[in-house]
């Protein structure tokens, strides 16, 4: 057994549904509400225009059109058109990967090159996330010399971050060439095995590193290979390969960690020689790999399919509330061989886990993926229950994270996060009693599965058998329920941060993927020695809380803080 292969990795899934088609956000904030025209307002009336490579045209279209439907005043340029029929560009903002490109389409007529900026598309990403107009400086590619400063009148918040923001910009600058693999495309089908060999030993060793768009917006040359790669990862947990549950984890990660790395090679693998430079794959995920590339398929995950035990297991596992351990143990111990066997033998039991059991098992049958559009509008549903005129508002904030927040467009369950507004930040009492009260009444949610509210006040968590801990003052109310929207069942979970300082850190945990905050957290116990988690980032030693300058109000500001390049939501899907 070799000791590198066990340790080669930890990490989790990307999603394979399609895009949503419309709507007016980028897939880094699909989950927001959107104030529709907030780029038409103001200071932030300056044309835009985006220009990418060949290469991120699909985007460079996306992109285009939520900034339009955001307000912003968009010119298109085509480089085949005469020069009389380009549009004029004084004062214009250009977002591109590609200033020499975007030069060239621009300066088709000497006379319209006057103040204009070329920036990088990071500022966008930023203007529909936050909903505003963004100071361009820390995103200045390079700018005509006609060009004036902006207004130097910057909202206090941003002022402060500006430095950890230029800093960030730099160094993502620094890093583009071997970062956003998938649209720097230089190493294609045709080229050798030394120059992909180069290529891929420059990519960094951290997935929180590297960008790996959804699989709906950009499937990755080798998707079905990694689908492969987790299902295998898969039935290494429902085995307990190695004999103990922790054993079993670390096998498991060996082949997320892989399946992760693949989705970030731009050129589908020839041989195994293509992958053996990723800093992932071990000698056992090496033998996969070259299987499949000689039969186009893996004997092992054949197999699977007619071994009655591992489907037995993987439908118990899927069943909320019941884990690897659990589903084995019905199988094993309790001789339960089916989903019947399961509702039975959980109805006469009195313990919690199966009263949880019996509820959730009570709508199984009737549980149905649910779109996108109706996840935000369910998320509008619950901000119109809670903020309403008058007193008995709760002056709450939400945010749609999970998978439709990573540019999914179907998923089984919807993950809201909520907390007071920043006019009522001070108030950290809990509302979830309230809010699910008001919720059951509109008939948003059907059955409440779990709730969790915090009434002791200080916690502290320990973590890596207790050799590193965090303490925090609130933690975070927590409802798992069963809700309808629109004649369909699906899981709905609502997480209430208390200290509206941590909603930040709140939001990165809830957006996923698994793999991402799994080597999110390495990444910070490596390099910084601090224990990072949904409450915010923490001393290893004394569990005390790390006091980041300037203070993160903004995932952004949380990359900047701990100096590591801004991954939007959709670039997260490891």
């Amino acid at each position: 057994m070799s000791s590198k292969s066990n340790t080669s990795d930890r990490d989790e899934h990307g999603p394979h549904a399609k895009r949503p088609r419309k709507g007016g956000l980028s897939y880094a904030n699909q989950g927001l509400k959107t104030d529709v025209d907030f780029l038409s307002r103001g200071d932030s009336d300056r044309p835009i225009a985006v220009i990418l490579t060949p290469l991120r045209e699909r985007q460079q279209q996306i992109l285009s059109r939520n900034l339009k439907a955001a307000g912003a005043k968009i010119l298109q340029f085509d480089e085949r058109k005469s020069e009389d029929e380009q549009p004029a560009t004084e004062g214009l903002v250009v977002v591109t990967d590609n200033p020499k490109k975007a030069r060239r389409v621009v300066e088709n007529r000497e006379e319209t090159m006057k103040n204009v900026v070329f920036v990088e598309t990071k500022w966008a990403t930023r203007v529909l996330a936050e909903q505003r107009w963004v100071p361009i400086q820390p995103y200045v590619l390079e700018q005509t010399k006609a060009t004036q400063h902006e207004s130097s009148t910057v909202p206090e918040s941003d002022e402060i971050n500006l430095d950890t923001a230029l800093e960030a910009s730099s160094k993502s600058r620094k890093n583009a060439d071997t970062l956003p693999v998938w649209c720097r495309k230089k190493t294609c089908e045709n080229s050798d095995i030394a120059e992909k060999r180069e290529f891929l030993e420059g990519l960094p060793r951290f997935l929180c590193e590297r960008c790996t768009i959804t699989q709906a917006i950009y499937e990755a040359p080798n998707n079905e290979l990694c689908k492969l790669l987790e299902i295998i990862e898969k039935k290494r947990r429902l085995e307990q390969a190695g004999g103990s549950e922790a054993e079993a984890d670390i096998r498991a990660r060996a082949y997320r960690r892989a399946s992760a790395a693949l989705k970030c090679v731009p050129f589908k693998l020839q041989t195994v020689q293509d992958a053996q430079a990723l800093h992932s794959l071990g000698p056992r995920v090496l033998s996969i790999v070259q299987e499949y590339l000689m039969n186009g398929t893996v004997r092992e995950v054949q197999l699977m399919e007619t071994d009655h035990r591992l489907r037995i297991l993987t439908q118990f596992q899927s069943v909320y509330g019941l884990g690897y351990v659990s589903a084995r143990r019905y199988y094993d111990e309790l001789r339960i061989t089916s989903m019947d066997q399961l509702v039975e033998k959980s109805s006469r039991d009195e313990s919690s886990e199966a009263n949880v059991l019996v509820r959730y098992l009570g709508y199984i049958d009737k549980l149905a993926h649910l779109r996108w559009k109706d996840a935000v509008a369910v998320v509008d549903m619950v901000s119109q229950a809670a903020n309403v005129t008058g007193e008995d508002d709760l002056h709450l904030r939400f945010q749609l994270c999970g998978g439709f927040r990573r540019g999914e467009s179907s998923g089984h369950d919807v993950d809201i996060l909520y907390c007071r507004q920043e006019k009522y930040a001070h108030d950290c009492s809990s509302v979830m009693k309230e809010l699910i009260s008001r919720l059951e009444r509109t008939g948003l949610i059907v059955k409440v599965l779990r709730e969790s509210s915090d009434t002791n006040g200080w916690n502290e968590v320990r973590y890596h058998a207790r050799s590193s801990r965090a303490i925090f003052r609130y933690a975070h109310d927590v409802v798992h329920a069963i809700a309808k929207y629109k004649g369909c069942f699906f899981r709905l979970d609502l997480v209430g941060v208390r200290d509206a300082f941590e909603f930040c850190f709140t939001t990165i945990s809830w957006s996923g993927s698994t793999p991402f905050q799994r080597d999110l957290r390495w990444w910070c116990e490596k390099k910084k020695g601090w224990t990072f988690n949904e409450h915010g980032v923490f001393d290893r030693e004394s569990g005390q809380r790390v006091k980041l300058n300037p203070e993160p109000k903004s995932e952004m500001d949380v990359f900047a803080a701990l100096g590591l390049t801004y991954r939007a939501p959709f670039e997260r899907s490891c």
